[in-house]
């Protein structure tokens, strides 16, 4: 298995559904309505939780590697340095914005969900992971 670059889900979702690449990582909407008609098997989903979208999918949880876990987030990060009174008014107005209900139905109608972190935990959410990957990209023993 050899690793392919590319520009983003739709261009993956076309280059699977046409045969020419054979493995699809990815958010699960995109790929959803192809696995419901049969057209693309979940072997997995790397989440900790089922999926309303995929229910049958079995989860890394179902499969004992519930610290395997993934989960494909968005955020909002800001420059570093910051002022602590302008990083509070953008958390702040950011959390508000999470709270509408006309986003959070978006959020939801895409079978996403939304967690409003506060900046603390969501640089250590960024920075676990940075710490994770790091151990596998060193496991990989790549040339510099």
């Amino acid at each position: 298995m050899r690793p392919i670059p590319l520009s983003g889900a739709g261009e993956t979702l076309k280059l699977f559904l046409g045969g020419h690449i054979d493995i699809y990582g990815g958010s699960i909407p995109p790929i959803a309505a192809f696995v419901k008609e049969g057209r693309a098997k979940c072997l997995i989903s790397t989440s900790a939780a089922r999926s309303p979208m995929l229910p049958n999918a079995e989860t890394a949880t179902d499969l004992g590697m519930a610290d395997r876990a993934t989960e494909l987030w968005r955020g909002v990060v800001a420059p570093k340095g910051l002022p602590a009174d302008r990083l509070q008014l953008l958390a702040s107005a950011m959390r508000a914005g999470a709270q509408m209900e006309k986003f959070r139905n978006y959020v939801l109608g895409s079978s996403e969900k939304v967690v409003a972190r506060s900046p603390e935990e969501f640089r250590a959410l960024i920075m676990g992971e940075y710490k994770d990957f790091a151990k596998v990209v060193q496991g990989l023993n790549l040339p510099k």
